[in-house]
């Protein structure tokens, strides 16, 4: 009816209110009865505001917004034979729904053999030790066995789904609308846009990883080490430099005793705060509490969602410091303060893996901060 056409041309022209008033209930009840038309324009239709005025961009947006509520979408169920074949590639892709990540703890480093080193050198500026890059090495190569398994689950998972008979050739049906498969902290929803997606159907799927690391050189060189290991296994390397240690301000690099020699009344405070409020909100003169260094690297969470979803990244390996990941895991997690200052700093070299939501632990022990 007339009403149904208004409703078509707004969500193609992005036509503004009309000055005539209309009736959310007929709406609703003309597109519940409008049988003919696919699950995406009945979510258009029932989202429809007519009490403001769109633009084509304000509209699109919206129809986006929708489309990737995970409330409005159906699972999709895998019936090989009640599909298009070339919704295959729908399934393929979504056995990495689910975001991975790997944190690593850097190597022995000088200073963890020699605290000294601290009053003479910058903590950014520590190197790894001798054993401390032997130690990153051996992470890398468990790291590479680590991906070479999960390739070889997607090439089962992939057999199993995907008849032998699957081919390009065969798949000449378009796909009806693009699906979205979501997780607590990341969202997939550009799968199918590629032309060249359908040309490799006959190819295995791998693991996509990319590494992101503390812009510390410890950091810099076990990364380095990692990727040597992995050679083509990881995509590509990036750095943050939220990912750095905490900052110890005035105390940076001294012992206790120096500390309470040099700075007597700040170390009086300092220790004032934990006493009264704990030591995950005490703040160091000039330097980082705990709770701060939390706030920080809770920052990099939607770079590092927004980057894998944009370049279709399944796994990140994170390489940072013992404070650092307690803090990130924390907060990925949506973990409490007590949960933190209970946990332990990972040791050097430690693999430690989150999938989504889920805590699974260490898969690589590491090495204690001693030779």
């Amino acid at each position: 009816n007339g009403q149904d056409e208004y409703v078509n041309e707004f969500f193609v022209k992005g036509y503004t209110k009309p000055s005539k008033e209309v009736n959310n209930s007929e709406v609703t009840s003309a597109t519940e009865s409008h049988n003919g038309e696919d699950s995406s324009t009945e979510i258009k239709r029932k989202n429809l505001k007519l009490n403001k005025h769109y633009t084509e961009k304000e509209v699109q947006k919206e129809i986006d917004d929708q489309i990737r509520n995970p409330k409005l979408l159906e699972p999709l169920e895998f019936k090989p034979n009640s599909i298009d074949p070339k919704s295959y590639l729908i399934n393929i892709k979504s056995l990495n729904k689910t975001i991975r990540v790997l944190l690593v703890r850097h190597g022995l480093s000088d200073a963890n053999i020699d605290k000294s080193l601290l009053t003479t050198q910058p903590d950014h500026a520590i190197p790894l030790s001798d054993t401390g890059i032997r130690q990153a090495h051996e992470c890398g190569r468990y790291i590479k066995q680590y991906i070479e398994q999960q390739n070889k689950s997607l090439r089962d998972q992939w057999k199993a789904m995907c008849p032998r008979a699957l081919s390009p050739a065969t798949m000449k049906t378009p796909l009806v609308a693009t699906p979205s498969f979501v997780s607590s902290d990341f969202i997939w929803n550009d799968f199918g846009e590629q032309e060249d997606d359908f040309e490799s159907l006959n190819e295995s799927p791998k693991v996509k990883v990319r590494v992101w690391t503390s812009p510390y050189r410890r950091a810099r060189q076990t990364a380095a080490a990692i990727m040597h290991q992995c050679g083509d296994l990881i995509h590509d390397q990036k750095e943050h430099v939220l990912l750095g240690e905490q900052q110890f301000g005035l105390f940076e690099g001294m012992s206790l005793d120096e500390i309470r020699s040099t700075y007597p009344k700040e170390m009086c405070f300092f220790e004032k705060c934990i006493k009264g409020g704990g030591r995950f909100w005490a703040r160091p003169p000039l330097g980082e509490s705990r709770f701060d260094v939390a706030a920080r690297v809770h920052q990099t969470f939607n770079t590092f969602i927004h980057d894998a979803k944009k370049d279709k990244i399944h796994d990140i390996i994170i390489v940072s410091h013992g404070v650092t990941i307690r803090a990130f895991i924390m907060m990925w997690l949506k973990l409490t303060p007590e949960w933190f200052e209970n946990e332990y700093n990972p040791n050097n070299c430690s693999v430690r893996i989150l999938k989504g939501p889920s805590n699974k632990g260490y898969a690589f022990e590491g090495y204690p901060d001693r030779e």
